[in-house]
């Protein structure tokens, strides 16, 4: 119509003119009002997918609080929460995508100048904070998991370290010392080997359990307070069985001490059986044998000084023992060591015995020995001294007087022999020894004989000295008879002299006779006085 020129056309182009404009307005209106629309559908999408975003972190914040509500009961739980939280820890940082997606699209809004973009820029940053925290919190979970695994691997070895120790505790309180001195000597080894295979072991565990528990209570652990329980009292528990093996080991050890006492006791005692039963009765034949059984004796002595030195050992043992016991092991110490004593005294005392009968068998021997021989020889001097050869002359009687007194000094030079003998038996009588009736008689045989053979010899002497007088004045008298008969034809002389040369010579020759006769005057008083 505007082209055909309708009069109307100015107010039909106007019209349209308008109505295009409205048109191009209503488009443009269209395209704003869809970019509106896009721009706030983005929005609500991303403020949607933001809310499910921190509906899903809710949730899982209300999980893990619910799992730090469920405490672990043991090492089993921990390691499945351990799991599980690994699992969702994983979970969430898979999640973190869609969370930096959502600070991509928030990004974008940002820089295109978004109309929500207040709204979007603060429900991202509580999108982010939300997620921070929940990461946090899994972070925080995650130490607490590991805290409480490494508590209950704490609580473990604490627990099998207090079982152990337990079980020590059990062996080290044991009462049993030994029924005698080997069975005591055996028990002490294995109780050795148990107290440095536990010290050993002990101090070990113990150490490693210490630094482990003051490596946690340092590192601010959550359960100082329980580990610092645990660590005291596994402290005192070993403690307490080092205590006990002390207790134990002394034990054991005053254990040793007694039945060692009680079997040294009873080796003296079998040792002063055995020296008791080996005391001989036999005294000997002779003398030869006594002496030699008195020295088998005398070295017997000397091996028992050995045993003394043991009886002493128990002795002194026994004082030191006494004042540790009590009652009834202090009333067997006493007895076991009187047993021992009483049983030394007896074997010294049979001893002494063995001894002093020894003694006087070899006195016994001697004295008899000596008695025999001096009763031999004094009947050998009765015999010479009864010998009735007569001699022929002086010389004769004073060969056997010189022969009687070799006797004399042969008795002489036997009276310390005598002293002896009869010394040894007084000493025999003095000792009430069972033969002295027969000691004490030849004793007296001894001494009578002696006094006889004394008697004997004096009267023998006597007798010789008598026969060598009459010996000499016989001699004397033949001399004086020879010298007379020699005399007398001289004085049956008659030759007077035939001249006065030859009469003063026979005169001379005569005074010097006269001087020769009063010599020989004496000889003829002596001769005299021998007859009177």
């Amino acid at each position: 119509m505007v082209r055909e020129g309708h009069p109307q056309s100015e107010h039909f182009r106007a019209g349209m003119n308008q109505l295009t404009e409205k048109w191009d307005q209503l488009k443009k209106a269209v395209v704003e009002r869809t970019k509106a629309l896009k721009a706030n559908e983005q929005a609500q999408q991303y403020l949607f997918d933001a809310s499910e975003a921190e509906a899903w972190m809710g949730e899982q914040e209300l999980y893990l609080m619910g799992e730090e509500r469920e405490r672990a009961k043991d090492d089993q739980s921990v390691n499945n929460a351990v799991k599980r939280q690994e699992l969702m820890q994983k979970t969430i940082e898979t999640y973190g995508d869609e969370i930096r997606e959502l600070g991509v699209r928030a990004h974008e809004m940002s820089q295109s100048g978004h109309p929500e973009l207040d709204a979007v820029t603060a429900e991202q940053a509580r999108v982010d904070k939300q997620y921070a925290g929940l990461r946090d919190l899994c972070v925080e979970r995650k130490q607490r998991l590991e805290d409480l695994r490494k508590l209950y691997n704490l609580l473990k070895e604490i627990t099998d370290l207090e079982a152990w120790i337990a079980e020590r505790t059990q062996l080290a309180s044991s009462h049993e010392l030994g029924a005698d001195y080997e069975h005591n000597c055996v028990l002490r080894d294995r109780f050795a080997e148990f107290s440095r295979e536990t010290n050993e072991q002990g101090r070990v565990r113990v150490a490693a359990a210490n630094d482990l528990c003051n490596s946690l209570i340092d590192q601010g652990h959550a359960e100082s307070a329980e580990i610092a329980e645990c660590k005291d009292r596994v402290n005192e528990a070993w403690a307490d069985l080092l205590e006990l093996i002390e207790t134990r080991i002394q034990h054991l050890r005053s254990a040793w001490d007694l039945h060692k006492f009680y079997c040294e006791c009873q080796d003296v005692l079998d040792r002063i059986a055995e020296k008791s039963a080996g005391i001989p009765e036999d005294l000997g034949k002779d003398a030869k044998a006594a002496t030699s059984l008195q020295r088998k004796h005398t070295q017997f002595e000397t091996e028992l000084q050995r045993l003394a030195k043991q009886v002493e050992e128990v002795r002194s043992e026994a004082s030191l023992l006494l004042p540790k016991y009590a009652h009834d092991k202090e009333h067997k110490i006493q007895d076991k060591t009187e047993e021992v004593l009483d049983a030394w005294r007896k074997l010294q005392c049979g001893c002494e015995q063995r001894k002093v009968q020894l003694h006087n068998a070899c006195d016994l021997h001697r004295f008899l020995s000596m008695y025999r021989k001096l009763r031999t020889w004094m009947e050998g001097m009765d015999q010479e001294m009864a010998n009735k050869e007569r001699p022929r002359d002086v010389s004769g009687v004073e060969l056997l007087m010189n022969n009687h007194r070799s006797v004399m000094a042969e008795i002489e030079a036997r009276d310390e022999n005598f002293s002896v003998c009869l010394s040894l038996g007084r000493n025999l009588l003095n000792r009430r020894h069972p033969l002295q009736e027969e000691v004490r008689a030849n004793c007296i045989d001894l001494v009578t004989r002696r006094i006889n053979l004394l008697d004997d010899w004096r009267t023998r002497k006597e007798h010789l000295e008598l026969m060598l007088e009459v010996y000499q004045y016989a001699r004397e008298a033949a001399v004086a008879e020879a010298w007379l008969f020699a005399q007398e034809p001289y004085l049956k002389s008659q030759d007077l002299g035939e001249s006065l040369d030859e009469t003063l010579a026979l005169l001379k020759k005569h005074a010097a006779f006269e001087r020769h006769a009063d010599t020989q005057k004496e000889r003829f008083e002596n001769l005299k006085r021998l007859t009177n």
